[in-house]
């Protein structure tokens, strides 16, 4: 079975999954980056969208606000002041079927977030576990498709941002999984997104804007609510890994939490790999941390730091 960016296989407990990405000859893998996230899946129809694709002008300007964890070595600067984004190709690399759509962009990223303060990024509390996460990590935000025919995997430096600090982090299993990060510096021109004071009941809607396998920002809508606990909440998203992070919304555009875990990513269907489906009502749905639980601490922090002031 094929999960996750890159070639990825469920372990042998817990049903987490572990995949590999070569970026520049260099193979990393999510032990090695401390990435036990579980996979992802398709739910009716593939309703992920580049951002361009995407009708709604509210969701594009969601979308500035969401970023890309990436290993450092995915980055390499030119003499123009450039940056380019390296990544494996997503098809080659996962042995896709010609019918997935995506399958010539290249996957870089191994986590998605989104800016919650001038300094502070929100992410999935899996993804930060590795001691040596802000070492490496590079937060990239514009790792997107914003207009047609723009090449995604070129960014400006301002757009490169590195880990300070992990200010919190958790990762619970069927419970809270979620973290927050300084940044090295404040992001400028970007509006941190805002949490949602109450979540979302079961059967309404919801939309992720994120990184599915790593590739450039994706918005998918087309989601509901289907089941609701005390940390999290289950929707039929559209989403892979590489998604985990990623904001999930309600229809005011307000953050409902932070997608986690799911089901599988690829299954084979002859001599290459599709996406899993299953039905808008069948199979475990996607988790989400509620917004509730990281704002909560986020308002904690910030407080902490007006004090401090």
């Amino acid at each position: 079975m094929r999960l996750c960016s890159t070639a990825a296989k469920l372990a042998a407990t817990g049903f987490i999954s572990v995949f590999t990405v070569t970026l520049a000859g260099v193979t990393f893998d999510s032990t090695a980056l401390a990435i036990p996230t579980r996979p992802l899946v398709i739910y009716g129809d593939d309703n992920r969208l580049e951002v361009y694709e995407e009708e709604d002008p509210a969701k594009q300007i969601l979308a500035e606000s969401v970023v890309a964890i990436m290993p450092s070595a995915a980055l390499e600067s030119d003499r123009f002041g450039q940056i380019s984004l390296r990544g494996a190709n997503y098809g080659e690399e996962n042995e896709l079927c010609l019918t997935e759509k995506f399958t010539e962009q290249s996957a870089p990223a191994y986590c998605s977030g989104f800016l919650v303060a001038d300094n502070i990024v929100a992410t999935a509390g899996h993804c930060v576990q590795d001691k040596d996460f802000c070492s490496d990590a590079k937060l990239v935000f514009n790792f997107m498709i914003d207009k047609e025919g723009r090449d995604p995997n070129v960014v400006r430096p301002e757009d490169v941002y590195g880990c300070k600090k992990v200010l919190h982090e958790e990762a619970v299993d069927d419970g809270a999984d979620f973290a927050l990060i300084e940044l090295d510096r404040p992001v400028v021109g970007l509006t941190p997104l805002s949490f949602a004071k109450t979540s979302p009941a079961i059967s309404d809607s919801v939309f992720v804007i994120g990184h599915p396998v790593g590739l450039p920002a994706k918005v998918a809508a087309g989601a509901t609510v289907r089941a609701d606990a005390r940390e999290v909440f289950v929707a039929n998203l559209d989403t892979f890994g590489g998604n985990s992070g990623s904001a999930v919304f309600n229809d005011n555009y307000e953050v409902a939490g932070i997608l986690v875990r799911g089901e599988n990513d690829f299954v084979r269907k002859g001599g290459c790999y599709v996406s899993y489906s299953c039905t808008d009502s069948s199979c475990r749905g996607e988790d989400v941390t509620k917004s509730g639980v990281i704002s909560k601490v986020l308002t904690d922090i910030l407080e902490a730091r007006r004090t401090r002031l």
